[in-house]
């Protein structure tokens, strides 16, 4: 608990509190008039996108804080993947249709997990959310599922930026400097931690492949449920 205090505090020292100082003081440039009116555009977009990174990284922190305050016992229960998945998707088809993006969902319907749901839900929205911002236009975003003896595996690989390998590396432990995607979406930086958290909650793993400038694989191991086995089994790609 108190590891988990620390990140939090250290999320509203970093990621909250600086960017509120910035926009306080354009906001008062504003009021003052002390701004060139002939780039009023480019100020206003500026403060939409800190607004924008701000509220997701508040969303995060909550959800963070109210995993936290539960403690570590996670209520597991079966969970149907496509469903949750297509439920995904469809709140961010707007952002996947403003670049172009096709996301592919390959999925038997049987597909089921061990693992909260709202959990499972947090998740998937991060590294769905991600795989959209880090896209080039009219690329692919492809969901798929393998399996072991262990876990099912839930795969989202996309044709974006990808990832340094030296970042590679902490890009799960350690808090982020906030990102932006290929069309400038704002990024929090906290989405990956959390999303580690809520996996080592649930009994499952996490990994990533991924090129520079060809795309990333994620990939998300959750406790398969024994009686609902997918119907075919996939191997994972060579990433890019």
């Amino acid at each position: 608990m108190n590891r988990d205090k620390e990140k939090i505090f250290s999320i509203i020292a970093h990621d909250i509190k600086s960017p509120f100082a910035n926009l306080e003081a354009l906001v008062f440039m504003f009021r003052n008039q002390m701004l060139d009116s002939t780039n009023s555009q480019e100020y206003i977009q500026q403060i939409f996108q800190q607004i924008t990174q701000q509220n997701q990284a508040l969303d995060d922190l909550l959800q963070w804080g109210s995993s936290s305050m539960q403690g570590i016992n996670t209520k597991a229960s079966p969970q149907l993947i496509k469903p949750i998945i297509q439920q995904i998707v469809e709140v961010f088809n707007e952002n996947a249709q403003s670049k172009q993006l096709k996301i592919n969902i390959d999925i038997p319907n049987n597909t089921q997990i061990i693992a909260n749901r709202d959990h499972t839900i947090i998740i998937l929205r991060n590294l769905i959310s991600n795989a959209i911002k880090f896209s080039y236009v009219s690329g692919n975003i492809n969901i798929y599922t393998s399996m072991d003896e262990t876990y099912t595996h839930i795969h989202i690989q996309d044709e974006g930026i990808g990832i340094n390998p030296s970042n590679s590396a902490v890009l799960f432990n350690e808090i982020q400097q906030k990102s932006f995607g290929t069309e400038d979406e704002p990024g929090s930086g906290v989405g990956l931690v959390l999303c580690k958290d809520l996996i080592e909650r649930n009994k499952g793993v996490v990994n990533i492949q991924s090129t520079p400038n060809k795309g990333s694989v994620f990939t998300v191991g959750l406790p398969s449920c024994p009686s609902h086995k997918p119907q075919t089994e996939f191997k994972v790609p060579t990433c890019c």
